[in-house]
């Protein structure tokens, strides 16, 4: 069973508080690991209220999760660490930078219209792409909590499904974001091509991951011919 803890204002890393935060971070992972290549390579930004909303939100659980960590107990080959100043120097060694760096709201900076000139703004917001190294740490926890093979099996699918979509999703907007630098700089262009420039954003993104399905569907023929 859980050890109780005599630490006031400690959270404990098997609590039910623990585990719905986690969720939600999971949940604003995911989010931001589809949103900020799709702002990025197609250079959109998020208009609609809701999205806008939801980004806000994220942002803010992001930065409240780093005081949430530093209080936040931890195993330590199977003993549990509740002790204030050791929860938070363990926190201070592992995640506290990455962390920092990827918690910086840069949608809120750049409504100033004198920062949002600058091209670097929307690239600082890949850093919270850094998040994705605690995503497996916080599925393994969540996992552990589960007791039925039934939903472990269906959160394994989950997770599989969700890397192909984000993998799919990422070559997708890579494959954008080339085709637009080469047309930018006057050279030849798939995007010039298949005339889908001014094409609405829809259109210019299903072009694109017909593109990246294609590499998996070569990849999963080249890989059937080896067998």
């Amino acid at each position: 069973g859980a050890a109780v803890s005599h630490h006031p204002g400690m959270v404990h890393p098997d609590g039910g508080f623990r585990f719905a935060w986690d969720m939600i971070g999971i949940t604003a992972i995911v989010y931001q690991s589809f949103v900020v290549p799709l702002q990025l390579s197609f250079g959109i930004e998020v208009t609609f209220v809701l999205l806008e909303a939801i980004s806000v939100l994220f942002d803010s659980y992001f930065l409240v999760d780093i005081l949430v960590s530093f209080r936040s107990g931890y195993l330590n080959k199977g003993v549990l660490v509740m002790d204030p100043s050791t929860v938070a120097l363990h926190y201070i060694r592992s995640w506290l930078l990455v962390d920092c760096v990827a918690s910086v709201p840069w949608d809120w900076i750049s409504v100033s219209p004198d920062l949002k000139a600058f091209a670097m703004v929307r690239l600082f917001r890949l850093a919270r792409l850094l998040r994705l190294a605690r995503l497996k740490a916080m599925m393994a926890k969540v996992e552990d909590r589960v007791d039925s093979e039934a939903v472990v099996l269906g959160l394994a699918l989950c997770k599989l499904f969700v890397v192909l979509l984000m993998t799919a999703h990422w070559v997708a907007c890579v494959w954008w974001a080339i085709g637009h630098f080469a047309q930018a700089h006057g050279d030849d262009s798939w995007i010039e091509a298949e005339g889908v420039l001014a094409a609405p954003l829809n259109t210019r993104y299903m072009a694109a991951m017909f593109y990246a399905i294609s590499i998996f569907a070569t990849m999963y023929g080249d890989i059937g011919a080896t067998n």
